[in-house]
């Protein structure tokens, strides 16, 4: 029995140490799906906001309708340009309410929250609260909407029915991307034209309150853009809508809410993760087995049958 608990405490430990390394990892219960053709990346929203391609799901919904959105006074829709007036209204509002410049640490990130700490004359906010805050003013007007990650730099992307794509709009730089012929343009689509070395530019959007030309600094995002380490969560994960239990059945059902655009043969960002959770499972299997070896072992021999006993039968 002794020998039995010595050997269940070990691998007690050793699972305790797996699970500390594991719960220090972002993607602990996150499956992410390496999309490498941007298929999925590109894939259009349906009137429920979830994007469908090949077996996955992506819900873009993040909780902001339109009752909400009226509360909060925030820009109704016009549908004007294709809905490109709407994304102009958009960072326009964005940049009125959040002053660029610092960071705003709060999770999980709520649009009331966020607008009752900028009420602070010495609050900034980093790009993440200005993306933040453009994909919730967007769904409140009907749009999908979803931060995307350039590993560096984060940013919005909105559908745009009426152009039937996904398109860029930089909140915190107050800009939009336009191929040669006067399009806007999706990350994917931005990225595939500066490997193709195709000409594009930054619009600003206009009359956006304190966004100069020291605001942004169109080298540092091209590179982030041509290197095109993007990732997209769905709207439950980005805004912390899904609990440690939740997260835990996606990863045991298989369900990715996260999509990182592999096309040019990037690792995976969750390999860590799933290198930890093999680990872990195979240490509770070897764990198993020797157990159970280790109780065979223990178990007491049969005693043989002596020659009197075996008379009286």
């Amino acid at each position: 029995m002794r020998r039995l608990l010595i050997v269940a405490l070990f691998f007690v430990l050793g699972d305790a140490g797996l699970l500390g390394v594991l719960k220090s990892n972002g993607y602990a219960l996150r499956l992410v799906h390496a999309d490498t053709s941007g298929a999925a990346f590109e894939a259009p929203p349906d009137a429920a906001m979830t994007a469908r391609r090949a077996g996955l799901a992506i819900d873009y919904a993040m909780g902001m309708d339109a009752a909400r959105a009226a509360r909060l006074g925030l820009p109704a829709a016009t549908r004007g340009d294709s809905g490109l007036d709407d994304m102009r209204a958009n960072v326009r509002w964005v940049r009125a309410h959040f002053r660029p410049g610092g960071f705003y640490i709060k999770r999980p990130w709520r649009l009331e929250e966020a607008l009752e700490a900028a009420r602070d004359p010495d609050r900034r906010f980093y790009c993440f609260s200005h993306a933040a805050a453009m994909v919730s003013l967007c769904e409140g007007q009907g749009y999908a909407a979803r931060i995307v990650s350039l590993s560096g730099h984060i940013t919005s992307e909105t559908y745009l029915p009426a152009l039937g794509r996904w398109v860029i709009a930089d909140a915190i730089h107050a800009v939009i991307p336009y191929d040669a012929a006067g399009r806007p343009l999706s990350a994917v689509g931005l990225h595939r034209m500066m490997l193709r070395g195709e000409p594009f530019e930054w619009r600003r959007v206009p009359d956006v309150a304190g966004a100069g030309p020291e605001m942004f600094n169109p080298g540092a995002v091209d590179t982030l853009m041509l290197r095109g380490d993007f990732v997209v969560n769905d709207g439950p994960s980005t805004f912390d809508l899904r609990g440690p239990v939740q997260r835990a059945f996606d990863l045991l059902t298989g369900r990715p809410r996260i999509i990182q655009l592999a096309a040019e043969g990037q690792p995976p960002i969750d390999r860590a993760a799933r290198r930890i959770r093999l680990a872990l499972g195979v240490w509770n299997l070897l764990g198993l087995l020797t157990l159970a070896a280790a109780a065979r072992r223990a178990a007491p021999a049969p005693q043989p049958m002596t020659a009197g006993a075996a008379a009286g039968r």
